[in-house]
């Protein structure tokens, strides 16, 4: 079991958003965190959101989670990883 955090970079006015909040529910039990990031300024729109998600789980499930999040081209994630 491994502990990852991943940084997600979406587009504000991306479609796939729906689509990445129904990924979120469909695996909620791998997400032990969840903080979304926005723009402090509120009088300019961001043009991205940043999502950071605590996952806990084994490498299938978290493989798994990955690639339907990657099926997105405009999202990116950054990871970082931790042994437990």
């Amino acid at each position: 079991m491994k502990k990852i955090i991943f940084g997600v970079k979406i587009p504000s006015q991306s479609s796939c958003i729906p689509e990445f909040q129904k990924t979120l529910l469909k695996y909620g039990g791998l997400i032990k965190t969840r903080l979304g990031l926005h723009n402090a300024n509120e009088s300019v729109d961001a043009p991205f959101g940043i999502v950071l998600l605590e996952m806990s789980g084994n490498d299938a499930e978290i493989s798994s989670f990955e690639a339907e999040i990657l099926k997105h081209e405009d999202i990116e994630i950054q990871k970082m990883y931790f042994r437990m």
